[in-house]
């Protein structure tokens, strides 16, 4: 039964029980009046009565989405902290506002496609789909646990997706422009980044142990995961290590000879811990230290920090902004210029299929010179090279390798 505990002079916390008949409190700071503590244990014993009756099967259809969604389908969802942050931004900015008082069961199709047709009206289509999607989920799952029988979800008409344009690409002439700007840790970071394909996450979760510098090999499987606090989210900051990369499956890309001896001096010269110090999800032992920590704290580099400390620099550069996931895209275009084939590239991406890693490999001079030297053009030969960069497509590397195949080739033909 709920009640209110009396922790002083006007404080007040809520008292209740769980599922497993196990006592639970609200945390500090306390209630000023008793009415309000008894009100939080009442809702909290109303929680846990419909996620038994979910489980058991009997929760009504006539329960309002917003209390099915809180308090049910959110406390039973088994998704990465990260997903559930962003998640509930969409929650609360657009379905509440929505759905919240209506039943379960009294969710038609219509209204619903008439809510679609109103965020397209206001939203990008990527948006439309991700907001739509969440609510999609949560009457999935309500179909799942045995509290409808169908979803409404049925033949929604969305918004079709726009083509996906050309996203900031850093390249090597970028990493040139901005390395006087940085320092020497931010350099061999960006040079890890940009040689391996790594997502900021990973570099920051990289261990130890997961480098082959005899062989010459990069075992890319943890993530260190940054989320700060959030007001009615979370009270503190979270760290950890995930165990495995965005796409669920460890994978290796092999190191140049100069990135090679570039971490083999970076790892003489920063001395290993013993142990990481992060929390690892699942909860395994870890023996190894990261590679990088941040100069400032010692902490593990979070792509939050890693941003803030480019912005900076480009800023000082007068150039314009690439983040760090700029890197892995030029990474990939690096390697699709060169003439790697495209499966190899996906997977040394972590792509499950090319359409993902169509979405890194930008555009460049140098791909249309071998493009349309392929195809007979005899200008192509004569092209005045210009330095430049993927950012404001000026122009490529004059001693670009593709480009310089392609104009060998087509003056082999024309010879």
């Amino acid at each position: 039964m709920p009640s209110a505990e009396k922790m002083g002079p006007k404080k007040f916390r809520a008292v209740w029980r769980d599922a497993q008949g196990r006592k639970q409190h609200s945390k500090a700071p306390y209630y000023e009046r008793k009415s309000d503590a008894l009100a939080r244990a009442g809702e909290e014993e109303s929680k846990v009565r419909r996620q038994a009756a979910t489980l058991e099967g009997t929760l009504p259809a006539s329960t309002k989405w917003g209390a099915w969604c809180l308090d049910v389908w959110w406390e039973i969802r088994t998704v990465e902290p990260v997903t559930l942050d962003s998640e509930m931004s969409i929650v609360q900015t657009h379905l509440l506002p929505a759905w919240e008082d209506t039943e379960l069961n009294k969710i038609l199709r219509n209204p619903v496609q008439m809510w679609v047709d109103k965020l397209a009206a206001k939203y990008a289509p990527k948006t439309v789909s991700r907001i739509y999607g969440v609510f999609r989920a949560s009457l999935l799952a309500a179909v799942k646990y045995g509290v409808l029988s169908g979803t409404p979800c049925v033949d929604i008409k969305l918004p079709k997706l726009r083509t996906v344009r050309s996203k900031p690409t850093m390249m090597r002439s970028d990493l040139d422009d901005l390395y006087p700007h940085i320092t020497p840790s931010y350099r061999f970071a960006l040079e890890m980044c940009f040689n391996t394909g790594m997502r900021p996450g990973e570099f920051g979760g990289l261990h130890r142990h997961s480098i082959n510098l005899k062989d010459g090999w990069l075992n890319i499987r943890d993530v260190f995961v940054y989320l700060p606090r959030k007001e009615g989210v979370r009270e503190e900051v979270l760290r950890y290590i995930k165990e495995y990369p965005k796409d669920e499956e460890a994978r290796e890309v092999p190191l140049p000879g100069h990135v090679v001896d570039m971490a083999r001096l970076w790892i003489e010269e920063n001395p290993a811990r013993s142990g990481c110090g992060i929390p690892h999800r699942p909860g395994n032992p870890c023996k190894s230290d990261v590679l990088f920590r941040t100069p400032r704290t010692g902490l593990p580099l979070s792509n939050r920090t890693f941003e803030n400390v480019l912005r900076y620099a480009w800023r000082r550069a007068k150039l314009p902004h690439i983040p760090p996931y700029g890197a892995r895209r030029g990474y990939a275009t690096t390697l699709a210029e060169a003439g790697v084939d495209p499966y190899e590239i996906a997977r040394l991406m972590g792509h499950a299929t090319l359409e993902q890693t169509m979405v890194y490999t930008q555009r460049t001079p140098a791909a249309r010179a071998r493009i349309v030297a392929a195809l007979g053009d005899h200008d192509a030969v004569q092209l005045q090279l210009v330095p430049g960069t993927a950012r404001d497509a000026s122009g490529t590397e004059p001693d670009s390798k593709a480009l310089t195949d392609a104009q060998s080739d087509q003056a082999q033909k024309l010879a």
